[in-house]
């Protein structure tokens, strides 16, 4: 999972992760740190980035929950990601445990 994470960091279109059907002016956004850590049981994920997609964080985590399982690789997370298609990511993640821990504004000058 960690390595399929990492793909994910640096400017991609993330078509693949939308919510399906939803139109936006850009599907590019930038993704600045990802992290997975287990404790126990539980596995956390974090991703920070300067912008989301609705659904990208819960498609994402849901597809990473596929290559936890052994049903997909991290090559097959990759070609996803390339793809721009949300039918071949994994299922959208339910939204328990989900939050938002901060935002930041920086201001470019």
């Amino acid at each position: 999972m960690r390595d399929a994470l990492k793909l994910v960091r640096g400017e991609h279109d993330f078509s693949a992760f939308k919510k399906k059907e939803e139109v936006y002016k850009s599907t590019v956004r930038h993704v600045l740190r990802t992290a997975v850590t287990r404790k126990g049981r539980m596995i956390y994920i974090a991703l920070e980035a300067t912008g989301f997609l609705r659904y990208m964080v819960r498609n994402i985590v849901g597809t990473l929950i596929q290559v936890g399982q052994g049903k997909l690789t991290t090559q097959d997370f990759s070609e996803i990601l390339e793809s721009g298609q949300r039918e071949s990511a994994g299922p959208t993640a339910a939204p328990h445990g989900l939050f938002l821990r901060r935002v930041k504004y920086g201001i470019n000058l």
